[in-house]
């Protein structure tokens, strides 16, 4: 698996925070929401799903919220 490089954490954070502000809650809340989307995206059965979980780039066992962002900002940044 490919090293993770969080793309400039301060653009990350500084996202999280504006789109929590948009949506009148915290970063917390909004952090945690994401991580029961990411748990339950990471639950499709469909091989070519899994495979991109498989291949997404994170430190620990289980991809945060900031890495699933960086790596897709990442992606679209490409194209």
């Amino acid at each position: 698996m490919e090293e993770v490089v969080i793309m400039n954490n301060k653009k990350v954070q500084k996202a999280l925070w504006q789109v929590a502000k948009n949506n009148r809650t915290s970063v917390a809340v909004m952090l945690q929401e994401m991580r029961l989307a990411i748990e339950d995206a990471q639950k499709n059965p469909d091989p070519d799903i899994q495979a991109l979980w498989k291949n997404m780039p994170r430190k620990g066992e289980k991809s945060t919220p900031e890495e699933v962002i960086a790596h897709i900002a990442g992606i679209i940044d490409k194209k």
